[in-house]
């Protein structure tokens, strides 16, 4: 969990003690620069959000499970994030070889949103490069924003959000990613991470790295 929140430790702390409370935003939009971790944090956090948590008597690899902790890596909800196949976490974002999210995508993404969860009380959505949204997209997606449902949770992700429409602006909590320029000390002296000019997606992108700890960090 150290590497998905890398230099976001503020963020991550206020969007689980809200999910905590009852608070949780239904709208939230992430914006900041390519390759600082929006992407990353989104995926980490939908983790915790859908984790059903573990019960007394659960173990992992043999092993008891507290059932205090989430995500717990033990219900079914993170074993299905485990191997990739949520049902109730619904990602959209632009197809290669695109340069606009189509409304037809956006009309499937929301279909399937829509329709009941599967493991749980709730669903999670998130838009990953929302400024892409075609003209018609957005219009569709704005009823969502306007009338969400009680049991669906979005995460908007932007490296632009100027280019948003002030209709999407005005229904989501914004919150703002910066460059990382503060981390543990075996990372700091990492010449790859002074290469990167504080963007872990950068540092753990590099060849060097583990492909898990590359793999969706923007």
């Amino acid at each position: 969990m150290e590497a998905q929140i890398l230099g976001h430790k503020k963020i991550w702390d206020y969007l689980t003690q809200a999910a905590d409370a009852g608070l949780l935003p239904h709208a939230l939009l992430f914006v900041g620069p390519r390759h600082v971790g929006k992407a990353h944090l989104a995926q980490a956090f939908s983790r915790y959000w859908l984790c059903r948590g573990a019960s007394a008597g659960d173990s992992l690899f043999g092993k008891a499970v507290e059932p205090a902790s989430r995500p717990c890596n033990a219900c079914t909800s993170c074993q299905a994030f485990a191997r990739n196949i949520h049902p109730d976490m619904l990602a959209l974002g632009l197809a290669e070889g695109e340069h606009q999210i189509s409304v037809k995508a956006m009309r499937t993404f929301l279909s399937s949103l829509s329709q009941s969860p599967s493991l749980g009380p709730e669903k999670i959505g998130i838009v990953d490069g929302v400024e892409h949204l075609s003209i018609t997209a957005a219009n569709a997606f704005l009823k969502t924003l306007e009338e969400p449902s009680a049991s669906t949770r979005l995460i908007l992700i932007s490296h632009d959000p100027q280019r948003l429409l002030p209709t999407i602006l005005s229904r989501c909590q914004s919150l703002e990613f910066t460059r990382v320029f503060e981390t543990d000390a075996a990372i700091a002296r990492d010449p790859r991470w002074a290469a990167s000019q504080g963007r872990p997606g950068l540092y753990f992108g590099h060849p060097q790295q583990e492909s898990a700890q590359r793999e969706a960090y923007e």
